[in-house]
């Protein structure tokens, strides 16, 4: 019981460690910009998790470009067609100047 509880309690500094340095980095580009992180927001169109209402309405919240995957589930990378979401994500990528 003790490994499972500190297993669970070094997992959960680690996620919160994560957000906060996340958060970090947004503040500094914005800091730096006066624009907020660029996002893209991919969600498969036969979600059966996530349909695509809330997606559409979760990338509107983060002011990301919400970009719907044609023929795809919920595990876009692991889907038949990811080299197609991962082409999506590249153009993305470059868009934003990042090679």
């Amino acid at each position: 019981m003790r490994t499972l509880f500190i297993l669970v309690l070094t997992q959960t500094l680690s996620i919160i460690g994560s957000g906060i340095s996340g958060l970090a980095v947004g503040i500094r580009v914005y800091a730096d910009t006066g624009n907020a992180t660029p996002l893209l927001w991919l969600a498969g169109e036969r979600d059966a998790v996530c349909g695509k209402a809330s997606a559409r309405r979760s990338a509107a919240f983060y002011k990301a470009r919400f970009v719907p995957v044609k023929k795809a589930g919920h595990n876009l990378m692991m889907e038949h067609n990811y080299r197609q979401t991962a082409e999506t994500i590249r153009g993305w990528l470059l868009d934003q100047g990042i090679e």
